[in-house]
């Protein structure tokens, strides 16, 4: 395993097990000793021995576990989409990870060229927080920027770990093909596909129920250009009620420069901030979030992991997320604070775009849950991956990025 995954290796899956890396090391070695050598079946029996080269053995590992659930009231808790529901999960089974990472360690890193040439530079220095060391910081990080790194698709010739000056050095060579064609990518490009966080934030919602609300629409005027391009919820035809209105994704400028006008901004209540939805079939939805001047209370900073997961039902891509200890009771109380005043919604705010805004049902304790929004498998790994650099506490800064 650690040779699969490189520096870090062990520690990364000791983090997302949350299984001591003491104990992984042991059980790959119990593994190894009775299953990778010697003989189990007596010489002559069974089949005959041959090679067999399986190149979508990892993803379909790799789907197989991502979406192992099963109901359980002590573990964490899924939402849906459009949020009418909550739903308890379980995690992946520790032994099938250990198992899949196991059969991963000998296949081939098709990222990895060592015989080519390296076409760019980028050096990341890695800080590492208050009470850990430069080795912890780099053995946490580089793993996560190794997948970052083979999910844009990224080639590369090495990468080298400098303890000493606490940096990672990524020689790459390419990014992916443009419709199956050799591209020749921009520095900009990788600066940004190792770095690049995600923002995540919780916030109360209002509802077109609500008296600010429907008196503000009122105040307007049927006739106001506002509805020209904003259909408004009206008797919640379109659903929960935290959605205030629909519009066409190419009609959005229009409307938020309508909404940004005094005479109509000036009619709703000041501590609201309207967002859109995610585009769905070109109609983005229009939320009001509740934006109080010390700002969201609850955000990626809280995240303890972040991962990607397949809903066992419908079998769509979601994000798996757990909260720190902090983030878990504010977590609690706000999920509380939704159940005791209505049962109202929750938005779900991931880079400025709500994903959802499931309406809270019962007060969520364990410091669980689980986001979707019509992400693809890949958006939800890369996405995921965002989330855990932008929540862990060392930081990162490129102090190098050029062409050789």
């Amino acid at each position: 395993m650690g040779q699969k995954l490189g520096h870090g290796g062990i520690a990364y899956i000791s983090s997302v097990l949350g299984v001591s890396s003491k104990t992984i090391k042991a059980g790959l070695e119990e593994f190894e000793k009775k299953f990778l050598s010697g003989r189990i079946r007596h010489k002559g029996g069974g089949r005959k021995s041959k090679e067999v080269s399986c190149k979508s053995l990892y993803k379909k590992f790799e789907k197989l576990i991502i979406g192992h659930t099963a109901g359980c009231p002590v573990k964490g808790i899924k939402w849906t989409y459009p949020g009418i529901e909550m739903k308890n999960t379980m995690q992946p089974h520790p032994l099938l990870l250990l198992l899949f990472f196991a059969s991963a360690c000998s296949l081939p890193d098709s990222h990895h060229r060592p015989g080519t040439p390296a076409r760019v530079l980028v050096v990341v220095e890695v800080a590492p927080a208050a009470g850990s060391t430069a080795k912890e910081a780099l053995d946490t990080m580089y793993p996560i920027l190794l997948k970052r790194l083979i999910n844009a698709g990224i080639t590369y010739q090495k990468i080298e770990v400098d303890e000493a000056e606490r940096t990672i050095s990524f020689y790459l060579i390419d990014g992916p093909a443009n419709e199956g064609k050799p591209t020749t990518y921009p520095v900009a490009y990788f600066k940004e596909a190792l770095t690049t966080k995600a923002k995540l934030e919780f916030w109360d919602t209002y509802r077109i129920s609500d008296a600010e609300l429907f008196n503000a629409f009122v105040q307007l005027g049927a006739t106001h250009e506002l509805f020209r391009h904003l259909r408004i919820n009206q008797n919640y035809e379109l659903g929960s009620a935290a959605v205030l209105g629909i519009a066409k994704e190419e009609m959005i400028r229009v409307v938020d420069s309508l909404l940004a006008l005094p005479e109509v901004k000036g009619v709703f209540p000041q501590d609201i901030s309207f967002k859109w939805s995610r585009a769905v079939g070109y109609i983005q939805e229009l939320y009001g979030i509740k934006t109080p001047d010390t700002g969201p209370v609850l955000t990626e900073k809280h995240l303890k992991y972040a991962h990607g997961a397949l809903d066992e039902i419908s079998d769509s891509p979601q994000i798996s997320l757990g909260f720190n200890e902090k983030g878990a009771i504010i977590w609690a109380q706000m999920t509380t604070r939704a159940t005791q005043n209505g049962n109202r919604e929750i938005a779900i705010v991931l880079n400025d775009e709500v994903l959802s805004a499931p309406r809270v049902m019962s007060p969520i304790m364990g410091g669980q849950s689980m986001m979707s929004g019509n992400f693809t498998l890949g958006e939800v790994d890369d996405m995921a991956l965002r989330l855990q650099i932008a929540s862990l506490p060392h930081s990162l800064k490129i102090v190098q990025a050029r062409a050789l």
